[in-house]
Protein backbone atom coordinates (compact mmCIF):
# COMPACT_ATOMS: atom_id res chain seq x y z
CA UNK A 1 0.00 0.00 0.00
CA UNK A 2 0.81 3.35 -0.61
CA UNK A 3 -0.02 7.03 -0.89
CA UNK A 4 0.28 9.94 -3.16
CA UNK A 5 -1.63 13.25 -1.75
CA UNK A 6 -1.77 14.86 1.81
CA UNK A 7 -3.19 12.32 4.16
CA UNK A 8 -1.95 9.15 5.60
CA UNK A 9 -4.13 5.89 6.54
CA UNK A 10 -3.70 4.51 9.93
CA UNK A 11 -2.35 1.15 8.57
CA UNK A 12 0.53 3.13 6.84
CA UNK A 13 1.44 5.21 10.10
CA UNK A 14 1.33 2.05 12.35
CA UNK A 15 3.89 0.34 9.39
CA UNK A 16 1.49 -2.21 8.24
CA UNK A 17 2.39 -1.44 4.82
CA UNK A 18 1.16 -5.20 3.31
CA UNK A 19 -1.91 -7.01 2.44
CA UNK A 20 -1.51 -10.42 3.15
CA UNK A 21 -3.57 -12.55 1.56
CA UNK A 22 -5.12 -15.96 2.98
CA UNK A 23 -6.24 -18.13 0.29
CA UNK A 24 -8.37 -20.23 1.92
CA UNK A 25 -10.59 -16.97 2.43
CA UNK A 26 -12.81 -16.04 0.10
CA UNK A 27 -12.63 -12.72 0.17
CA UNK A 28 -9.25 -10.78 1.47
CA UNK A 29 -9.76 -7.22 2.74
CA UNK A 30 -8.06 -4.83 5.01
CA UNK A 31 -9.84 -1.46 6.88
CA UNK A 32 -8.10 1.95 7.42
CA UNK A 33 -9.07 5.26 8.51
CA UNK A 34 -7.41 7.94 6.77
CA UNK A 35 -5.98 10.50 8.37
CA UNK A 36 -5.24 14.36 7.44
CA UNK A 37 -3.01 16.63 9.67
CA UNK A 38 -4.05 20.03 7.84
CA UNK A 39 -7.25 21.56 7.96
CA UNK A 40 -8.12 21.44 4.53
CA UNK A 41 -9.32 18.09 2.81
CA UNK A 42 -7.71 15.37 2.06
CA UNK A 43 -7.09 14.42 -1.37
CA UNK A 44 -5.20 11.76 -3.26
CA UNK A 45 -4.86 8.02 -4.06
CA UNK A 46 -4.23 5.06 -2.09
CA UNK A 47 -2.28 3.02 -4.52
CA UNK A 48 -2.55 -0.81 -3.90
CA UNK A 49 0.39 -2.63 -5.81
CA UNK A 50 1.62 -6.30 -6.08
CA UNK A 51 4.99 -7.00 -5.75
CA UNK A 52 6.72 -10.27 -7.22
CA UNK A 53 9.96 -12.58 -7.43
CA UNK A 54 10.33 -14.49 -9.88
CA UNK A 55 12.03 -17.58 -9.35
CA UNK A 56 14.27 -19.70 -11.88
CA UNK A 57 16.51 -22.90 -11.88
CA UNK A 58 19.56 -22.53 -12.60
CA UNK A 59 21.87 -25.51 -13.70
CA UNK A 60 25.79 -25.15 -12.48
CA UNK A 61 28.69 -27.67 -12.52
CA UNK A 62 30.18 -28.47 -9.31
CA UNK A 63 34.07 -30.11 -9.43
CA UNK A 64 34.92 -32.35 -6.91
CA UNK A 65 38.16 -33.07 -6.82
CA UNK A 66 39.75 -36.31 -4.52
CA UNK A 67 42.60 -35.65 -2.19
CA UNK A 68 45.54 -37.15 -3.72
CA UNK A 69 47.32 -40.24 -1.47
CA UNK A 70 51.04 -40.30 -1.23
CA UNK A 71 52.33 -44.22 -1.84
CA UNK A 72 52.42 -46.40 -4.72
CA UNK A 73 48.93 -45.64 -5.98
CA UNK A 74 48.57 -41.97 -5.56
CA UNK A 75 48.67 -41.70 -9.46
CA UNK A 76 45.22 -43.43 -9.71
CA UNK A 77 43.52 -42.09 -6.53
CA UNK A 78 43.83 -38.21 -7.93
CA UNK A 79 40.61 -37.96 -9.86
CA UNK A 80 38.81 -35.09 -10.92
CA UNK A 81 34.39 -35.31 -10.72
CA UNK A 82 32.20 -33.13 -12.46
CA UNK A 83 28.83 -32.87 -11.51
CA UNK A 84 25.88 -30.92 -12.66
CA UNK A 85 23.21 -29.60 -10.24
CA UNK A 86 20.44 -27.09 -9.96
CA UNK A 87 19.01 -24.45 -7.61
CA UNK A 88 16.52 -22.10 -7.67
CA UNK A 89 17.96 -18.28 -7.97
CA UNK A 90 15.52 -15.50 -7.21
CA UNK A 91 16.52 -12.98 -10.77
CA UNK A 92 14.08 -10.52 -11.01
CA UNK A 93 11.55 -8.40 -8.94
CA UNK A 94 8.86 -7.11 -10.29
CA UNK A 95 6.00 -4.05 -9.19
CA UNK A 96 2.55 -4.10 -10.85
CA UNK A 97 0.11 -1.56 -10.02
CA UNK A 98 -3.32 -3.59 -9.21
CA UNK A 99 -6.00 -0.69 -7.92
CA UNK A 100 -5.62 3.24 -7.46
CA UNK A 101 -8.50 4.40 -5.15
CA UNK A 102 -9.39 8.65 -5.31
CA UNK A 103 -9.40 9.68 -1.78
CA UNK A 104 -11.28 13.17 -2.42
CA UNK A 105 -12.45 14.43 1.20
CA UNK A 106 -15.17 17.26 -1.17
CA UNK A 107 -17.09 14.27 -1.89
CA UNK A 108 -17.71 13.22 1.64
CA UNK A 109 -21.61 13.96 2.62
CA UNK A 110 -21.17 15.36 5.90
CA UNK A 111 -24.75 14.47 6.91
CA UNK A 112 -23.57 10.76 6.95
CA UNK A 113 -21.37 9.67 10.22
CA UNK A 114 -18.42 8.25 8.61
CA UNK A 115 -15.83 9.96 10.81
CA UNK A 116 -13.95 7.52 12.79
CA UNK A 117 -15.41 7.06 16.56
CA UNK A 118 -12.36 7.68 19.54
CA UNK A 119 -13.78 5.60 21.74
CA UNK A 120 -14.40 2.53 19.04
CA UNK A 121 -11.54 3.31 16.76
CA UNK A 122 -11.34 -0.29 14.74
CA UNK A 123 -14.98 -0.01 14.10
CA UNK A 124 -15.52 1.28 10.42
CA UNK A 125 -19.15 0.70 9.90
CA UNK A 126 -21.38 3.36 12.05
CA UNK A 127 -24.50 0.76 12.74
CA UNK A 128 -22.05 -1.72 14.80
CA UNK A 129 -20.36 0.85 16.80
CA UNK A 130 -21.20 0.21 19.98
CA UNK A 131 -22.60 3.42 21.16
CA UNK A 132 -24.94 2.37 17.72
CA UNK A 133 -25.62 -1.01 19.46
CA UNK A 134 -26.25 0.53 23.07
CA UNK A 135 -29.06 2.43 21.55
CA UNK A 136 -30.22 -0.45 19.92
CA UNK A 137 -30.55 -2.06 23.17
CA UNK A 138 -32.49 0.67 25.20
CA UNK A 139 -34.80 -0.31 22.88
CA UNK A 140 -35.67 -3.70 23.98
CA UNK A 141 -36.15 -5.56 27.43
CA UNK A 142 -33.93 -7.94 29.06
CA UNK A 143 -36.07 -11.05 27.79
CA UNK A 144 -35.91 -9.83 23.99
CA UNK A 145 -31.68 -9.29 24.51
CA UNK A 146 -31.79 -12.73 25.52
CA UNK A 147 -33.50 -14.09 22.84
CA UNK A 148 -31.47 -12.04 20.08
CA UNK A 149 -28.53 -13.52 22.24
CA UNK A 150 -29.21 -16.78 21.37
CA UNK A 151 -29.96 -16.05 17.66
CA UNK A 152 -26.93 -14.36 17.05
CA UNK A 153 -25.02 -17.59 18.88
CA UNK A 154 -23.79 -16.61 21.83
CA UNK A 155 -22.96 -19.49 24.23
CA UNK A 156 -24.76 -20.17 27.14
CA UNK A 157 -21.86 -20.54 28.87
CA UNK A 158 -20.87 -16.76 27.89
CA UNK A 159 -24.19 -15.54 28.74
CA UNK A 160 -24.50 -17.23 32.11
CA UNK A 161 -21.24 -15.01 33.14
CA UNK A 162 -22.99 -11.61 32.18
CA UNK A 163 -27.17 -12.86 32.93
CA UNK A 164 -27.06 -11.52 36.42
CA UNK A 165 -25.26 -8.06 35.47
CA UNK A 166 -27.07 -5.01 35.74
CA UNK A 167 -25.92 -3.67 32.31
CA UNK A 168 -26.56 -7.41 30.54
CA UNK A 169 -27.95 -5.62 27.70
CA UNK A 170 -25.18 -3.43 26.94
CA UNK A 171 -22.77 -6.68 27.93
CA UNK A 172 -24.23 -8.58 25.74
CA UNK A 173 -23.22 -6.49 22.72
CA UNK A 174 -19.90 -6.20 24.05
CA UNK A 175 -19.79 -10.35 24.05
CA UNK A 176 -21.33 -10.88 20.64
CA UNK A 177 -18.86 -7.79 18.40
CA UNK A 178 -15.34 -7.94 17.85
CA UNK A 179 -13.12 -5.04 18.07
CA UNK A 180 -12.94 -5.18 14.14
CA UNK A 181 -16.60 -5.98 12.62
CA UNK A 182 -17.34 -6.76 9.26
CA UNK A 183 -20.19 -6.26 6.95
CA UNK A 184 -21.50 -9.98 7.87
CA UNK A 185 -22.35 -8.83 11.16
CA UNK A 186 -25.31 -6.49 10.21
CA UNK A 187 -26.78 -9.08 7.74
CA UNK A 188 -26.99 -11.41 11.10
CA UNK A 189 -27.98 -8.84 13.31
CA UNK A 190 -31.14 -7.61 11.03
CA UNK A 191 -32.11 -11.91 10.48
CA UNK A 192 -31.37 -12.37 14.49
CA UNK A 193 -33.90 -9.10 15.07
CA UNK A 194 -36.21 -10.73 12.67
CA UNK A 195 -36.38 -13.59 14.19
CA UNK A 196 -37.33 -12.59 17.69
CA UNK A 197 -40.53 -10.21 15.61
CA UNK A 198 -38.48 -7.38 16.18
CA UNK A 199 -38.63 -5.96 12.71
CA UNK A 200 -39.15 -2.45 13.01
CA UNK A 201 -35.60 -2.60 14.55
CA UNK A 202 -34.56 -5.09 11.95
CA UNK A 203 -35.72 -2.61 9.36
CA UNK A 204 -33.85 0.76 11.04
CA UNK A 205 -30.55 -1.24 11.54
CA UNK A 206 -30.58 -2.04 7.94
CA UNK A 207 -31.71 1.62 6.36
CA UNK A 208 -28.93 2.55 8.65
CA UNK A 209 -26.26 0.74 7.03
CA UNK A 210 -27.52 1.88 4.22
CA UNK A 211 -27.12 5.45 5.15
CA UNK A 212 -23.58 5.03 6.47
CA UNK A 213 -24.74 6.19 10.02
CA UNK A 214 -25.45 4.93 13.63
CA UNK A 215 -28.87 3.02 14.53
CA UNK A 216 -31.20 5.76 16.24
CA UNK A 217 -34.81 5.53 17.96
CA UNK A 218 -35.90 7.96 15.00
CA UNK A 219 -35.20 6.06 12.63
CA UNK A 220 -38.38 3.46 13.60
CA UNK A 221 -40.60 6.47 12.88
CA UNK A 222 -39.82 5.98 9.18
Amino acid sequence: ISLEGNFQIDTIRSSKEHIIFNNNKKRNYRTFHIISDQQEQPIGDVIIARASTKIVEQSIVETLINNPKHGCFHGFCNNVVKKATTRKVAIENRIAELVRLPIDGQLFDENQDVSADLDDPQCTIPVLRKSSLFRLAKQLNEDECYKLAVQLNISEKKLSTIESKLEFKTAMFKIWRPSRPNETLVFNLVKALKTIDKCNEADAVQGAFAENVEFKPELLDR
